[in-house]
């Protein structure tokens, strides 16, 4: 799979982006973790999003999960399932340090992405996402 770089008028991009944050929020409203302590209205809040203090230090690139949880794009994962529900073909697989990764395919992979890390940097909580050009 390899990355292809396309060019679009400013507007179209700019709406593209806030479409991708409208429909990644609404996403994150349908299930939010219910373990907190706190109560009420300070504390759903808090499930769903934080005051981003550190936004000169975020890795961007990496998102959420970082360098450190990065998968490996020359190690050899072992497949869990297929996943053939949705819009894009997908798999469950494992990497060969014992993690389990959701990998999605086609057109939707790269701006699911780019949406993790704009969410991100502004104080949404999102899990880690990377995006691979090849794998095995």
């Amino acid at each position: 799979m390899a990355l292809a770089r396309r060019s679009a008028a400013g507007p179209t991009r700019l709406l593209l982006i806030v479409a991708m944050t409208v429909l990644a929020t609404a996403c994150v409203f349908r299930k939010p973790p219910r373990s907190s302590t706190q109560g009420g209205a300070a504390a759903d809040l808090a499930q769903l999003w934080v005051e981003p203090r550190d936004l000169e230090t975020r890795d961007l690139f990496h998102g959420s999960g970082g360098a450190a949880l990065a998968p490996d794009p020359y190690a050899r994962y072992e497949l869990v399932a297929i996943d053939d529900s949705g819009y894009s073909p997908g798999y469950d697989v494992r990497d060969p340090r014992g993690a389990r990764w959701s990998v999605k395919l086609g057109i939707e992979a790269q701006p699911e992405v780019v949406a993790s890390r704009v969410l991100w940097a502004i104080g949404y909580h999102q899990p880690a996402t990377y995006l691979l050009t090849n794998w095995q």
